[in-house]
């Protein structure tokens, strides 16, 4: 089925460079029926606010409180607290964006929920169906991105999100669009889920070999993972203001598939304060803020020498730890649950390279952990290529996505 309806829309769009769509919303001469509008015309804005924070909780009191781009998934985001005193609210079908640091992002409420600060909810009139909305937005996402403000945290306000145009075609003509982004989205999820699966092999392989993390059912040394990690260095992207990096902030990381996604290509004048941390092939990033979400992935080739940002901490093994054993080790329940409990930072928690360099970890004799390795490798190899497909999947449906709000898909 997935390979009949790939053949579909291979064959009704044009080869495309996805690289080059549009940063901004160019004007065009809009097709017959539609209609160009304000944001602000055609859509409720409601800009959140963060509720005091003695009302937030982990026991499922109140409602859902979403605080910015940390708790979106790949449509919709998951709760991590609640809130029993909520201030604002977004209801099922609005889109929320995120209005602060980074800002654009877009997920799809599907439960009535609280917004703090960092989101804003747009709801669209009873001309607009929602989908088309969340997919125009989505679309756009780095052409709202360049509109925040700021030189520290890059911020948007209700101001300028009213004033972005929207071109707006009649009801059934939304529908059609809709219903093809739709099966196109369809497909990347799937392969997004063949890749989630490899990592589960993974997790039940290491199992198997070491069992659960947390017991150390061996009786294994417990050390620290500084004994086994090499000192890193920094550098100041700034001091080479016209030359290009690559950049991995916590955006880039997908923490569902354990991979780095997007990294960002940047001039050195471009770099944002936290763009300091140099990352070699192999490295181990962590996430430091809200490590509940586990947001770690080892560093590709093609990343080699480029930079991430200071919200990760980056473990290079020795050759005394095998990186894949310690990968494993950043992904299990043990980990997560023992840096969660040394976070700090209610409304944003985080924690210090330190607390991950003093987490101790169980030290399995060399020969296993290489043997797993040899496993892994085996393993990451069938999701890379899995990975590779799911690239394929994410510029098929971003060339569908650049002919939807153009009037191309349906004509």
């Amino acid at each position: 089925m997935l390979n009949r309806v790939g053949t579909f829309f291979i064959n009704i769009i044009e080869e495309t460079s996805y690289r080059d769509y549009a940063l901004k919303v160019e004007s065009m001469n809009l097709p017959k029926g539609w209609e160009e509008k304000e944001l602000g015309d055609v859509c409720e804005l409601v800009m959140g606010q963060s509720p005091p924070s003695n009302t937030y909780n982990e026991q499922k009191k109140g409602l859902p409180f979403f605080q910015g781009k940390a708790e979106f998934g790949e449509i919709y985001p998951s709760p991590i607290k609640w809130c029993s005193e909520p201030v604002k609210i977004a209801q099922p079908r609005d889109t929320l964006m995120s209005v602060r640091a980074p800002v654009g992002a877009v997920n799809l409420s599907n439960i009535e929920c609280c917004i703090g600060r960092g989101l804003a909810a747009i709801r669209p009139g009873n001309k607009m169906d929602y989908k088309f909305l969340y997919y125009f937005l989505k679309k756009n996402e780095a052409y709202i991105s360049s509109l925040g403000q700021g030189s520290t945290f890059t911020a948007i306000g209700k101001n300028i999100l009213a004033k972005i145009r929207i071109d707006i075609p009649p009801l059934p003509a939304q529908r059609k669009i809709v219903a093809i982004l739709e099966k196109a989205e369809a497909i990347k999820q799937k392969r997004q889920q063949i890749i989630e699966h490899s990592n589960k092999v993974a997790q039940s392989v290491f199992l198997e070999m070491f069992g659960d993390r947390g017991r150390n059912p061996n009786k294994w040394a417990l050390k620290p993972i500084k004994d086994y990690v090499e000192r890193t260095e920094t550098r100041d992207p700034k001091l080479s203001p016209e030359k290009s990096f690559l950049y991995v902030d916590i955006a880039s990381v997908d923490n569902k598939v354990k991979l780095i996604i997007e990294p960002k290509e940047l001039l050195g004048i471009e770099a944002p304060s936290r763009a300091r941390k140099v990352i070699r092939e192999g490295d181990i990033l962590v996430s430091t803020v809200r490590p509940n979400l586990n947001a770690v992935a080892i560093v590709p080739r093609e990343l080699d020498n480029q930079i991430c940002s200071t919200g990760f901490c980056v473990l290079r093994c020795k050759n005394s730890l095998e990186r894949k054993y310690l990968f494993e080790l950043t992904k299990s329940a043990y980990f997560v649950n023992h840096l969660v409990a040394k976070a700090t930072g209610a409304s944003y928690p985080a924690v210090s390279d330190s607390i991950i360099q003093n987490t101790p970890i169980p030290i399995p004799p060399i020969e296993l952990q290489r043997k797993f390795a040899g496993l892994s490798e085996k393993i990451a190899h069938a999701t890379l290529m899995q990975a590779q497909s799911e690239k394929f999947s994410e510029e098929l449906f971003n060339s569908l996505m650049q002919k939807a709000f153009t009037g191309e898909l349906i004509t």
